[in-house]
Order: C-alpha cells, then sequence, then structure tokens
C-alpha cells in the first residue's frame, strides 16, 4: 500500500515540476518577445546573401529556450520573420494549419517527442526545412536523409547559406 502511494505522490511531484517548467519557458519567452521589439527596430543586414531572406517567415522548432532564442535572434537580424519558436511539434503543426511559412529549421528531438511528424508535414506542403540539432545524422529516419543536416553548435553562415538556396 505505502508503495503505491509512494509512486503516486513521486507522479504527482513530477506533474507539478513539468507544469513549473512550461510556466518558467513561457515567461521566459513572453520577456523575450519583449525584447525582440526593440532588438527588430535596430536590426541590420549584415550579409548580400541576406538581402533576398527580408520579410521571410521561418518558422523555428526547439525546445530549449536558449537555443530558440540565439537562432531567432540571428533570424530576425536578418529581418527574418520569426515563427514560434515551438517546443512542441504539435504546437508548430498547429500553427501550420492555419497560416504559411517559407522555411523552417526543426530540432529533431523536441519537448514531448520528436519532430519527424512535422518534418512530414513540410514536406508534403513542400516547405524546405533543415535539422539542427545535437544528434548525430544517423538517428534521422531514411525518408529524411537528404534534408540538409547542421550539427549544433553550427555558424550563422551556414544556416543562411541554407535560408539563402532554400528560399527563392
Amino acid at each position: 500500500m505505502k508503495d503505491k502511494s509512494l509512486i503516486r505522490s513521486q507522479k504527482l511531484i513530477g506533474r507539478i515540476i513539468d507544469q513549473r517548467k512550461r510556466r518558467q519557458y513561457q515567461s521566459a519567452l513572453a520577456e523575450h518577445l519583449q525584447h525582440v521589439g526593440a532588438f527588430k527596430k535596430h536590426a541590420s543586414i549584415t550579409e548580400p546573401d541576406e538581402l533576398n531572406l527580408r520579410g521571410r517567415r521561418v518558422l523555428i522548432a526547439e525546445d530549449s529556450y536558449e537555443q530558440a532564442r540565439e537562432l531567432a535572434d540571428l533570424l530576425r537580424s536578418m529581418r527574418i520573420e520569426v515563427v514560434g519558436p515551438f517546443p512542441r511539434a504539435r504546437e508548430a503543426l498547429k500553427y501550420l494549419e492555419h497560416d504559411q511559412i517559407d522555411a523552417a529549421v526543426l530540432d529533431i528531438f523536441l519537448a514531448e517527442g520528436n519532430a519527424l511528424g512535422l518534418a512530414k508535414a513540410l514536406c508534403e506542403t513542400h516547405i524546405p526545412f533543415a535539422f539542427l540539432t545535437g544528434y548525430q545524422r544517423e538517428v534521422i529516419p531514411a525518408e529524411f536523409r537528404d534534408v540538409p543536416y547542421y550539427c549544433k553548435p553550427c555558424s550563422s553562415k551556414e544556416i543562411t547559406s541554407f535560408l539563402s538556396s532554400a528560399i527563392r
């Protein structure tokens, strides 16, 4: 009997911790978005290749707040409209039901699962995307082996190059 109550207590504690993490992420994301407004006013284009990216919409699926922020800041500095970042694939898929994007950058493993369903949806709609992950290329299923792959950390030049070639 004690084992069952201990397991219930541990599950409850796990849910409380997950809720706190979710609230912390949402709070940090909201704070980041406030800073982005000021950042957008002072962003500048630094590379000639970036000119064709101005105003384009790029979705980010990344569950690490810091990495999502860094990538979003990079894209915004190129005057790209950032969609997301989404920490879960289902949130990104829900967004895609109602709006259009020009390209996407996906981490393979996200909160509550992976981005493979999202990758399939992007393939079906012919939206270019790249994987940006800390995992080795071998974890990518064979059907996605031709998708551009970048290992974290990658340079801004690699991301810019991918987007410039993918978005025309």
